[in-house]
């Protein structure tokens, strides 16, 4: 399923086709020896956490709570250590590569005559915005697999 990323850089309008099939998955391992799927969930898990990422569930107590004073405390245990990490979250050179390299993938996957990936990201004059293309491209990714079976019993 080919998909157009719209972006805007500076003045220029730039339009980054992608296809989201498993096929990028293929072009991905054989390319950089690593899952494509695992590296894109964790690489938007660290552009997007989740506030229940900072906290150990295990140690919060269920019997007898109602759900909005469970939210309450997972919230509470878990605030100080997500703004923690909102404020000192780098996305640092090795994420940034590897997020390149997703989206290479998905890109080659539309267009077999993209250029190896070194020649390619070489190839541009600024910086991808890595962290909005891969918000875009996990959406999309869980979008798809999403199915569109009606099990009926």
């Amino acid at each position: 399923m080919n998909v157009t990323l719209k972006m805007k850089m500076g003045d220029q309008d730039i339009d980054l086709v992608v296809d989201v099939t498993l096929k990028a998955c293929r072009i991905y391992r054989q390319q950089f020896g690593r899952d494509l799927v695992k590296d894109l969930t964790d690489t938007y898990h660290k552009i997007n956490p989740s506030i229940y990422d900072f906290v150990d569930l295990s140690e919060i107590k269920v019997d007898g709570k109602e759900e909005a004073e469970l939210q309450q405390e997972i919230i509470t245990k878990a605030l100080p250590a997500y703004k923690k990490y909102q404020n000192t979250n780098v996305f640092d050179y090795q994420d940034t590569e590897q997020a390149t390299q997703i989206i290479w993938a998905f890109a080659k996957n539309a267009d077999e005559k993209l250029p190896k990936y070194e020649d390619w990201i070489d190839g541009f004059d600024f910086i991808l915005p890595v962290k909005n293309i891969i918000t875009s491209l996990y959406k999309v990714w869980n979008d798809s697999a999403r199915p569109t079976i009606e099990i009926k019993n």
